[in-house]
């Protein structure tokens, strides 16, 4: 869970797993299959966007080191809609009960760019593919 303080207020706010919370695919839910494959989809239904070692570019983990230059790459209008103040959170490895959620930011080939909350197996999974 992630606290946001926004003005006076603090919003408690569960972090989806798998799922695209910033960039070019923000919305797409992340999924991988038995294979060991990474995968993007805009909905249950939609044909997937495969994630393999020909199309990523580069994948790090958003630590508080490295937040601002991931916030620079997106952009301050997204940036702006992803965090709400300073929250430090976003760093890395979230803990949630035992499994862990890792906030990651993913560069891909073509240019485009996602910020993405995944569960720590799927990770290093999308993290196999840039070896």
């Amino acid at each position: 869970m992630v606290v946001l303080k926004d003005g006076l207020f603090k919003k408690e706010v569960t972090m989806a797993k798998n799922e695209v919370i910033g960039g070019d695919y923000k919305g797409y839910q992340i999924g991988s299959g038995w294979g060991g494959n990474v995968y993007l989809r805009s909905s249950p239904f939609s044909k997937p966007l495969d994630l393999t070692k020909e199309n990523i570019k580069k994948v790090e983990i958003v630590t508080e080191e490295n937040k601002k230059k991931v916030l620079g790459t997106l952009g301050g209008g997204i940036a702006g809609g992803l965090l709400l103040g300073p929250i430090g959170l976003f760093a890395g490895l979230l803990a949630g009960g035992n499994k862990k959620e890792v906030c990651f930011m993913c560069y891909l080939k073509d240019g485009k760019k996602f910020m993405g909350v995944t569960e720590s197996k799927t990770f290093q999974r999308l993290m196999a593919l840039t070896a």
